[in-house]
């Protein structure tokens, strides 16, 4: 059994794919076996996986593919040492150029693997980006950000996306503080800013890469905290020396609330959706009314109209104008509605 930490891989190695995972034995086997089939890993790549001290069978799982792949390193903490300390510990045993922060649920859609180790062959970037096709560029599927701001512009809140994350190694080994933004459940996002704002360049690649199951009740940490209060927080520092302008800033909160915030605001508050354990719901109108204001919540109002209030005759009438009012709206006021309500479980109307 590979376990140690200074196991020595026989070759320097590209990209080092480095997997957190915890009671999660299955889908980490999926993910292994997705992997290892694709061409270009035996040759530029290496997995790493840190146990953060799994119950269940995690361990057969990483002590199998560590025993039949040179290439393959599996850790086991001793005990739960916590989701972002276990990544800080994780990152520190990859000897690849590149870092990869990866889902232990996250598979390589077919070749893609292959195609994304020709990118890191030519580039020497200190960050790269798999923004996964969730935004339209007007340039093309591969976009160099000269600066941090640039980078906000494009990437958006998708920089909290763990599974696009890709360090380099020599970069990240410098970085000073690596553990600053623990507790904020945002460790990766903070480290990915910070090298980015001291190289400046970065590298998104923007094709459908990676996809991630599903998984029943989803959670486990304070959503609304962690993607309105830290998120943001994050921004502090660039907006005060100057690398993030304010205008960029107004416009990603905006975004945030329009794609993320409100959607998920109305599924998991207003409709109390069973799919999800996030903790701190309770709070979520105290953080939405702190940072979005009174006026964000009239977003809402055709939401609660139509779906929670009961369907009586007056009911029944305001929900008939509201969309006859939908369907006289322009498309882009239409796909504004749409976005608040596609993860309801309701069809658009």
């Amino acid at each position: 059994m590979k376990n140690n930490l200074h196991s020595e891989v026989k070759e320097n190695k590209l990209l080092s794919i480095c997997i957190p995972t915890f009671n999660r034995a299955q889908y980490l086997k999926n993910t292994l076996n997705n992997i290892i089939e694709q061409k270009k890993f035996s040759e530029s790549c290496e997995i790493i996986i840190s146990d953060n001290n799994s119950t269940d069978k995690t361990r057969d799982v990483g002590e199998y593919f560590s025993e039949k792949y040179e290439n393959v390193r599996y850790y086991c903490n001793e005990t739960n040492i916590g989701a972002e300390r276990n990544f800080l510990k994780l990152l520190n045993y990859g000897q690849g150029k590149y870092l990869k922060l990866h889902n232990d649920r996250a598979c390589f859609y077919e070749n893609k693997l292959n195609e994304l180790v020709e990118y890191l062959e030519h580039i020497d970037h200190s960050v790269i980006f798999l923004l996964n096709g969730h935004t339209k560029h007007k340039n093309n599927e591969i976009i160099e950000c000269q600066n941090f701001n640039a980078f906000v512009q494009i990437v958006s809140f998708w920089s909290t996306w763990m599974a696009g994350i890709i360090f380099k190694n020599s970069d990240y080994m410098n970085l000073k503080e690596k553990d600053r933004a623990i507790g904020s459940e945002l460790l990766q996002t903070d480290i990915m800013f910070r090298l980015i704002s001291q190289s400046r360049k970065s590298l998104i690649i923007n094709k459908k890469t990676i996809h991630i199951p599903a998984v029943p009740l989803k959670g486990g940490y304070n959503f609304f905290e962690v993607l309105i209060c830290n998120y943001l927080s994050l921004y502090d520092d660039y907006l005060n020396n100057g690398l993030l302008d304010l205008k960029t800033y107004k416009m990603e909160k905006a975004k945030l609330l329009k794609y993320l915030i409100l959607p998920k605001y109305t599924e998991v508050v207003l409709m109390n959706s069973k799919k999800y354990r996030f903790h701190g719901n309770r709070d979520a109108k105290k953080i939405f009314l702190k940072y979005f204001g009174y006026k964000s919540l009239l977003f809402l109002l055709p939401v609660y109209i139509m779906f929670m209030l009961p369907f009586n005759n007056i009911n029944s009438l305001l929900r008939a104008n509201l969309v006859k009012l939908y369907r006289r709206s322009s498309p882009k006021w239409q796909r504004r509605f749409d976005s608040l309500i596609r993860l309801s479980g309701v069809a658009p109307l």
